[in-house]
């Protein structure tokens, strides 16, 4: 069991606007001091549908940013146009790629040299993910949770980096079966590895599994790190007995 004893505690994030020419994006920025992975890693993580209710307050939402948070990477949580405190309205998910883009943006701004970038985000903001990191080469690793319908229409020849879905078993929104074929429309693409998840026995809102899926995500993003900093260092040793 890898959940921390502290992963339901209350993190201190700052309240933050991030600005831009389309009006000012709602976000909460949590940032570490240090990192034990030797660089700066970040997270933008993505709400469910705002005509449910959706925001960057969300349970599932605050479960992944905790793990993240475990795993010493700088976490950004954002609010959709339309919602809480940022400017726009609803787009139905075209403007809101336009919001996770920007902030995105601001994470690279904000620091030099980062050394990872993932992009996570549950139902709604699931489909906003695959959407974002299909528009960035740059991005390094995403998790797309629940994922709706409408994500068989991505442009799945598009450069994508490696990721994973996950989805509960008995999720009344969106199929199991469904969610376990984007791995494969995916693995056309070279060098792309998705992983796939179902977490027996627990519906769409993850009801009594929050810590099973805390775990999943903790361990998924642990392993792809450590094989991360594995990788390099055997290209820069293999490079260094070239010279």
């Amino acid at each position: 069991m890898v959940v921390n004893k502290d992963s339901k505690s209350v993190k201190k994030y700052s309240d933050i606007m991030i600005q831009r020419k389309h009006g000012a994006i709602d976000a909460k920025y949590y940032q570490h001091d240090v990192s034990s992975f030797h660089n700066k890693s970040v997270v933008l993580i993505l709400h469910p549908d705002p005509i449910h209710g959706g925001s960057m307050n969300n349970k599932i939402v605050k479960v992944i940013g905790n793990a993240f948070i475990e795993l010493d990477f700088d976490v950004l949580r954002i609010n959709f146009r339309g919602v809480g405190r940022s400017q726009g309205e609803y787009d139905k998910g075209v403007g809101e790629v336009d919001d996770a883009l920007d902030a995105i943006d601001w994470l690279l701004d904000k620091h030099d040299n980062l050394a990872n970038v993932w992009v996570a985000g549950f139902g709604f903001g699931g489909l906003v993910c695959m959407k974002t990191v299909m528009r960035r080469p740059n991005i390094n690793g995403f998790i797309a949770i629940s994922p709706p319908k409408e994500s068989e229409n991505l442009n799945m020849l598009t450069p994508c980096p490696n990721g994973m879905f996950i989805v509960g078993e008995h999720d009344h929104t969106v199929d199991a079966e469904f969610v376990s074929s984007l791995p494969d429309l995916l693995s056309c693409q070279k060098n792309a590895f998705i992983d796939y998840k179902c977490i027996n026995g627990s519906d769409h809102y993850f009801s009594d599994h929050s810590e099973e899926l805390y775990e999943e995500l903790y361990t998924y993003v642990k392993d792809k790190m450590l094989l991360d900093i594995t990788v390099s260092t055997k290209k820069k040793n293999k490079k260094s007995s070239k010279l």
